[in-house]
C-alpha cells in the first residue's frame, strides 16, 4: 500500500484557496495524504487544468472546487460550462459529480458556517454587494463606510480582496470562529447543490481529508474506472 495518497485540488479562485490553506494550516489534513492546491484564477481555467492533471497521471485523485452561483439552470453560466468541459473529458455524468466539489451559491457560505448556525447565515445570492451586510455582522472591519467629504460617504463592499480574505482566515485560525462550527453546521447543507440553495458537497471531502479516509477516494477512482469502460 502506498504511504500516501497524492491529491491535486484545482481551486477556482482566491476564496477557495484561502479556505483550503486555512484548513491545512489547522492540521486538518491527515498524513495519509499529500495534497497540492492550485488557484487557477478563474472559472475558465478549471477544465484545462483538470485535463492536464488528469492526463499527467501523477495523482491518485484530481478534484475541482468551484461555485454554483445559483445559476445551474443557465446554459452559459460558468458552473454549467465547467461541468460540460469535465463531461467531455470523463464521458460520464457520475464521474463529473465524483470530481466536483461545489457550493451553492459559493464557498463564502462555508466561511460563514464557521461563525454561526446555517439558519442565521444561509446565502441566497452570490452578489458580494448584497452579502456585505451579513459579512459585516461577523467581520465589522471587512467593509467599512468612510467619510469622503462634507455630507458624503463611500461604502466599501466585500470584494474578496487580499486583506479581506486574510481577515476571514485569521478569524477562523485564531478565533473567534472555527472549522469545528463549520463541520457541525455544514451537515445541514443538502448535497444536491444543483437544485438546493444553499447546498454543497464539500463536507464529506473535508472529513475524508481530516480522518485519513482512503475509501472516499477509492470510490472516486472506481467511478472514473467505470466511466472509462463504458
Amino acid at each position: 500500500m502506498k504511504s500516501q495518497f497524492r491529491l491535486f485540488l484545482i481551486l477556482e479562485g482566491s476564496e477557495e484557496e484561502t479556505f483550503f490553506e486555512a484548513w491545512k494550516s489547522q492540521g486538518l489534513i491527515s498524513s495519509d495524504f499529500e495534497v497540492t492546491f492550485r488557484n487557477v484564477k478563474g472559472s475558465g481555467n478549471v477544465v484545462p487544468y483538470y485535463q492536464s492533471a488528469f492526463a499527467n497521471g501523477d495523482y491518485d485523485g484530481v478534484f475541482c472546487v468551484y461555485d454554483v452561483d445559483n445559476r445551474a439552470q443557465e446554459e452559459s453560466c460558468p458552473f454549467v460550462l465547467i461541468q460540460k468541459g469535465l463531461l467531455e473529458i470523463l464521458g460520464d455524468p457520475k464521474a463529473v459529480l465524483a470530481v466536483s466539489l461545489c457550493t451553492n451559491p459559493n464557498i463564502l457560505q462555508m466561511f460563514l458556517l464557521c461563525c454561526d448556525s446555517l439558519n442565521n447565515v444561509a446565502l441566497k445570492t452570490t452578489s458580494k454587494k448584497a452579502n456585505t451586510p451579513l459579512l459585516r455582522h461577523y467581520w465589522p472591519e471587512i467593509a467599512k463606510e468612510k467619510e469622503t467629504g462634507a455630507k458624503t460617504r463611500s461604502v466599501h463592499y466585500y470584494d474578496a480582496e487580499g486583506w479581506q480574505l486574510r481577515l476571514l482566515s485569521d478569524s477562523i485560525c485564531y478565533g473567534p470562529y472555527s472549522f469545528e462550527t463549520m463541520c457541525r453546521e455544514a451537515k445541514k447543507l443538502p448535497l444536491d447543490y444543483r437544485h438546493r440553495l444553499p447546498g454543497g458537497n464539500l463536507l464529506p471531502f473535508l472529513n475524508a481529508l481530516k480522518e485519513g479516509d482512503r475509501s472516499y477516494f477509492r470510490a472516486m477512482q472506481k467511478s472514473l474506472e467505470e466511466s472509462e469502460k463504458e
